[in-house]
């Protein structure tokens, strides 16, 4: 995955992720808190070219969260903060 943005950033109640991916992937997508705990499954999504997906986020209180995407070359962490 690459040519990621995570919008908008801070966000109330609607995050939005827009990525690449040059090879078919599935990503596993969720919220953990600062200490690494899951506080929000947003389940799985099938990544092909540039691809967009959005999330209701809007039950998490505010604070700073990480986005995180497990998918099949990696995991990686997009910080976000929750107004």
């Amino acid at each position: 995955m690459r040519n990621y943005l995570l919008f908008p950033n801070p966000t109330n109640e609607r995050l939005e992720l827009r990525v690449e991916a040059s090879l078919q992937q599935h990503v596993a997508v969720s919220v953990l808190d600062l200490s690494g705990r899951t506080v929000l499954e947003l389940g799985a999504w099938a990544l092909l070219g540039t691809a967009q997906n959005g999330w209701n986020v809007g039950t998490l209180a505010p604070g700073r969260y990480l986005l995180r995407i497990a998918a099949t070359d990696g995991t990686m962490q997009l910080p976000f903060i929750k107004n």
